[in-house]
C-alpha cells in the first residue's frame, strides 16, 4: 500500500514548476487529512495522517492504520486541545499543542507517548497556500475537448487528452447529481473545478473509468482525480468520493461514506473513513509559491527539505 503523500507540511505541499508538472498535492510530510480549524469525528477511521490547526474531537477513532504509514512521524498533529475517547493510532507519533483529555489516545503497539508544546504546522501559512493553489486551479479553462453531459440525474465528465483534463462545472446545478462518471485516458488527469459558495457531492456514487468507491481496492486512477472546490464555503458530502478534494474555504460535513484520496479542508464534521490514495496526477499553470515556514514535526522529526519527492 502506498503511503499517504496529499498533504501539507508546513515545508510545502509543493507543486513542481513546469506548465503541467507531476505533482503531490500535499508536500514532503504527507497527511491524508489536513483541517485548518476544527474538527470533529466519529467511529470511523483516517487510515492515513491526520493534521488539525484547530481543536479536534475525537471519539472511537483510528488513525495510521495504513500499513504504509511512517512510523517516525506524527500521524496525528493538532494545533488545539484534543477531547473525545478511544483514539487508536497505528502507525506513527502524535503531537497535541493543546490540552489532551486524559487517556484518550492509546499507541498499537504500545511503548509511544502523545509530545506536547507548539504546534509543528503553521496552519495559518498552509491555509493561506492551499487557497491559492485552489484560486489559481479554478482559474483554468476547460480543456479543449473535454465535455460535460447530464442526462437524468447522471452526470459524465470526459476527457481526451493524455495529461491534464479541466472540466468546470457550478455547484448548484452539479449538487443535484446522482451518479457521476469521470472517463479519462489512462495515466491521465481530471481537475474538476466546482465553483459556487454551497457545494454538495453526488447520492449515488461516483466513478473513475467505470470503477467505484471500495476502500483499499479502488481503482488506482483515484490518484488522477482533484476535485477542487475553490469557491465553496460550505460543503455536503452525500455519498462516497474518489479523488482527493481541495477545499480550503469550506466549512464540511460528512456522513458515513468514504473518500479515497487525499482532503483539504477549513473546518468540519466527519464520519467519513479516508482511505490512502495521493493525488499523483499533474497540475497544470505557474509556478505556485510555497509556505515559508518549515514544520518540525514531533516525536523526533526533523525538517524534510524544500522539494518533495514524488512517493508512488
Amino acid at each position: 500500500m502506498r503511503p499517504s503523500t496529499l498533504v501539507p507540511a508546513a515545508v510545502g505541499l509543493l507543486l513542481l514548476s513546469p506548465a503541467t508538472a507531476a505533482a503531490q498535492i500535499t508536500g514532503g510530510l504527507g497527511f491524508n487529512v489536513m483541517v485548518f480549524g476544527s474538527f470533529s469525528a466519529a467511529n470511523t477511521e483516517t487510515n492515513g495522517r491526520l493534521a488539525v490547526g484547530g481543536s479536534a474531537t475525537l471519539q472511537n477513532y483510528g488513525i495510521g492504520t495504513d500499513a504504509g504509514t511512517p512510523d517516525d512521524r506524527a500521524s496525528l498533529v493538532v494545533g488545539g486541545s484534543l477531547g473525545g475517547a478511544n483514539v487508536g493510532i497505528g502507525h506513527g507519533q502524535a503531537h497535541v499543542a493543546g490540552a489532551l483529555a486524559p487517556g484518550a489516545v492509546s499507541f498499537n503497539p504500545p511503548g509511544r507517548t502523545v509530545a506536547t508544546g507548539p504546534s509543528p504546522i503553521d496552519f495559518a501559512a498552509q491555509r493561506a497556500f492551499y487557497a491559492d493553489l485552489a484560486a489559481r486551479l479554478g482559474a483554468q479553462s476547460t480543456t479543449a475537448g473535454a465535455t460535460v453531459a447530464a442526462s437524468h440525474g447522471t452526470w459524465t465528465l470526459t476527457g481526451a487528452a493524455a495529461g491534464v483534463n479541466v472540466f468546470n462545472v457550478d455547484a448548484a446545478s452539479f449538487g443535484n447529481a446522482c451518479t457521476v462518471n469521470v472517463n479519462i485516458p489512462v495515466n491521465a488527469t481530471a481537475i474538476i473545478n466546482v465553483s459556487g459558495a454551497a457545494a454538495r457531492t453526488t447520492t449515488c456514487g461516483i466513478f473513475v473509468n467505470g470503477g467505484g468507491a471500495n476502500g483499499d481496492a479502488t481503482t488506482a486512477m483515484a490518484g488522477r482525480v482533484l476535485w477542487n472546490y475553490h469557491q465553496a464555503t460550505s460543503l455536503e458530502f452525500r455519498g462516497s468520493v474518489i479523488g482527493s478534494v481541495l477545499a480550503p474555504n469550506a466549512v464540511f460535513t460528512m456522513g458515513y461514506a468514504q473518500l479515497v484520496g487525499d482532503f483539504v479542508g477549513l473546518q468540519g464534521t466527519s464520519n467519513t473513513e479516508f482511505y490512502v490514495r495521493p493525488f499523483v496526477g499533474e497540475i497544470p499553470g505557474t509556478t505556485v509559491p510555497e509556505p515559508t515556514t518549515l514544520a518540525l514535526l514531533a516525536g523526533g522529526l526533523a525538517a524534510v527539505g524544500a522539494v518533495a519527492r514524488r512517493r508512488r
